[in-house]
């Protein structure tokens, strides 16, 4: 007898969800981070580009996703972990050395990350017909740029609303303006939002 097949509406939104939020806490939410902790820009802009070399050289290690263990057993692993690596950021960040060793935990987190996202991209293959997978697409993305609207926007809020009540003292922050129009910077900036707006 055929086992009967579960509705994606019953963990595709979810499982989207949350395969964007580990990589907006890496890439966005940790420029913020550093950047109230009085990190130089120069440094902190260096270290947390390279945080995206696990998902641009992700193809090396799909492979093992594919061959070891299930799909599910891989999402499921790489979520409990993501949740360590998350809590073990959190610990470091009140030490002198702090940059260093929230570096690296956001490294492994970037790694992560990408692994739940092969995972979950392999399970959203195996787990729907070629009709589902078109009828999800749209949904699956839509609960992706939610974690990203989450990350971006309310989680960054909720952190300066704790630093404003909790004692700590304000970081000053200089803001100087150019004329965009004749600055490459300006085209650039266009590029990167419009690829985030519309991705692949």
């Amino acid at each position: 007898m055929k086992k009967e097949q579960r509705s994606g509406w019953f963990w595709i939104p979810t499982l989207y969800y949350a395969e964007g939020i580990p990589y907006i806490i890496a890439m966005t939410v940790s420029v913020v981070m550093y950047k109230t902790m009085g990190i130089s820009n120069a440094v902190f802009a260096f270290w947390t580009s390279i945080l995206y070399l696990p998902w641009v050289a992700k193809f090396a290690w799909a492979p093992i996703v594919d061959i070891y263990s299930t799909k599910r057993r891989w999402i499921i692993v790489m979520q409990l972990f993501l949740g360590i690596l998350l809590g073990a950021v959190a610990v470091v960040m009140q030490f002198s050395w702090f940059f260093v060793a929230s570096m690296f935990f956001l490294w492994l987190i970037a790694f992560a990350s990408a692994t739940h996202d092969i995972a979950c991209d392999g399970l959203y293959m195996l787990g729907l017909d070629s009709h589902q997978q078109s009828w999800f697409v749209g949904i699956r993305s839509t609960f992706y740029r939610f974690a990203m609207l989450t990350g971006q926007g309310l989680l960054v809020i909720l952190a300066g609303y704790i630093e404003s009540n909790t004692g700590l003292p304000p970081v000053d922050v200089t803001v100087s303006v150019t004329d965009v129009t004749s600055n490459a910077h300006f085209f650039i900036d266009i590029y990167i939002f419009l690829s985030w707006l519309f991705p692949g």
